[in-house]
Order: structure tokens, then sequence, then C-alpha cells
């Protein structure tokens, strides 16, 4: 039950703001304002903590656009299921994204979705991480480096979520070669980039 729900809070709120702007702002708290006030679809907190995302000023940000936490960057909470619950509870978030399975899962299972942050270094990795993937059923999935583009195409051969590069990713022709191969969105901490448009065509 949980795994449906979690597809459809992802696809009515991350899904829809990435099919408008699909470009992820990877921001601190201390940037989140000029995330979300940039062109952006979604914010990423890369570093926050629980005080941050309990006060006003998160509420205010999170009712202008999508906000996603890291959770493995995320301050002050544990990394038990209570924490997940609680998290659902009193700040909602879009998303939670991590590298850590036992995270997703717990997420799906409190109703919160899940992105899952994958590092590809060679192809063993690769298969691990399908394995990883379809073992922890995230609702989309995050690959890093984002400089590699050409591996969507492999992926898609295995996975049908929808797929973010993120990473290393330093100019406008990088994020173009991510949607020329696929990519559903970017995610950059360059603020430079975080009002990229997407040429139409």
């Amino acid at each position: 039950m949980e795994f449906e729900t979690t597809r459809q809070l992802f696809q009515e709120g991350v899904g829809v703001a990435l099919e408008r702007a699909p470009i992820i702002a990877a921001a601190s708290f201390d940037a989140a304002d000029e995330a979300v006030s940039s062109s952006a679809g979604v914010v990423l907190l890369m570093k926050s903590s629980i005080r941050e995302i309990l006060s006003d000023e998160y509420r205010r940000l999170a009712e202008r656009k999508p906000i996603m936490i890291h959770f493995d960057f995320l301050r002050g909470l544990s990394d038990d299921h209570e924490a997940m619950v609680f998290l659902k509870h009193k700040v909602n978030p879009a998303a939670i994204v991590s590298t850590k399975g036992k995270i997703v899962r717990s997420a799906r299972k409190a109703g919160i979705p899940s992105i899952e942050r994958v590092f590809l270094i060679d192809f063993t990795s690769f298969y691990k991480t399908i394995d990883s993937i379809n073992e922890n059923d995230p609702d989309a999935v995050e690959v890093m480096p984002g400089i590699v583009p050409q591996v969507v195409p492999r992926f898609r051969e295995y996975v049908s979520l929808p797929i973010i590069l993120g990473g290393m990713i330093s100019s406008t022709a990088e994020i173009d070669a991510a949607f020329e191969h696929g990519a559903n969105a970017v995610s950059v901490g360059n603020r430079r980039l975080w009002s990229y448009q997407r040429s139409a065509g």
C-alpha cells in the first residue's frame, strides 16, 4: 500500500514540478531562499538540521516550492523508523534523498516519497546498484556523477523509475547532455545553473 501511495505522492508533487522545470537546486538551508526563488522546479536541502526544518521559515519556503531533504546530511535526527514517522507528521517533505537502503525503505513505509542516490564507478557498481534499486523500491533514482550521462540509456534497460543525474555538473552543456541522454531531471549545486532553462525541441 505504501508503495503506491509514495509513487502517487512523488508524481503529484516532485514529478509535476520537474516536468515544468527539470532542475533540482541543491542547497544548504542558508541558501534555501535563493534556491526557492530560482526557476528550478524543486529544491534539495543538502545540509540542514532538525531545528531548521521545523522552523516557520522552512514552512514558508515549502509553501512556495517542493523541498526534498537529503536525510544523510540532516543533523539532529536518528535513522530509525520513528524518525521517519516524525518527519512525515511534523515536516512532510516532498521527498527524502539517501544513499542508504534502510532510509529509502523506511521513508516509503512512513509514506514519504524517496530517491535513492547511487554512485557509479564501474560495471560492478552498476549491477550492484540495479540490485539495490530493486530491493529498496525508491520512487526515483539519482545517479552520480552526473557528468556521465551515457549511463542513462543503460539504466533504462533495467529501471522504469525517473532518473536524476547529479554531481560534478558545472555547465549548461553538461545539463543539455543529461537531457539528450534521457535524464528526467538534473540536480545541481552551482547557483549559476539553478535558473537553467531547457530549450524547446
